[in-house]
């Protein structure tokens, strides 16, 4: 929350190696690993990721790999409605982060070279997938986006997926929208 609320407090993490930290703490619980902690550790990922100059330290960190995995995270109907939500804040709050760090085009090469495309791409399409989220959808786009603006649209065009970048962002947006079109 600090990151969120005051954003000069990215410095103190960055000097402690926060990041790095959460995350190997994270990977070292696996499959175990708290929907809820999973939460916080892409929070401050966005959240550092908003900070231009944090933005090489993540890298650095492997950020990218931790913010693909959390991106495979699925809800189910047999969790609490918490948990639910706290799953597709995790996925929106990972394609946030990694929108974030493709600014720099090394980074989003690692992502397509981490086949973090395809994923991206299937949750833009499946709305399952994002338990009906737009936010989820609006923040997977801006991330497809960044990456074919560094990279090309060569990944997404092998998943035949180039609506989701091109043209326009909105009109991205109201094919794959949850919500139901209205006439009126």
């Amino acid at each position: 929350n600090l990151t969120f609320m005051e954003p000069q407090a990215v410095w103190p993490l960055l000097d402690c190696s926060t990041a790095g930290e959460l995350l190997q703490s994270v990977k070292l619980r696996g499959p175990q690993a708290s929907v809820f902690l999973q939460e916080q550790a892409a929070t401050l990922l966005a959240n550092m990721a908003a900070v231009p100059e944090s933005r090489p330290y993540l890298a650095e960190q492997r950020a990218v790999v931790g913010l693909l995995c959390f991106l495979q995270i699925r809800h189910s109907p047999l969790q609490r409605a918490a948990e639910i939500a706290a799953a597709e804040r995790v996925q929106q709050k990972s394609a946030i982060a990694i929108s974030r760090l493709c600014s720099d085009p090394v980074v989003a090469a690692q992502v397509v070279e981490l086949q973090g495309v395809s994923r991206l791409v299937k949750l833009c399409k499946d709305k399952r997938e994002r338990n009906h989220s737009d936010g989820v959808l609006v923040a997977c786009l801006a991330a497809l986006r960044k990456i074919a603006a560094n990279c090309g649209t060569g990944a997404v065009e092998e998943l035949d997926a180039l609506e989701l970048v091109q043209p326009r962002l909105l009109d991205s947006f109201l094919l794959y929208s949850s919500r139901p079109e209205s006439y009126v």
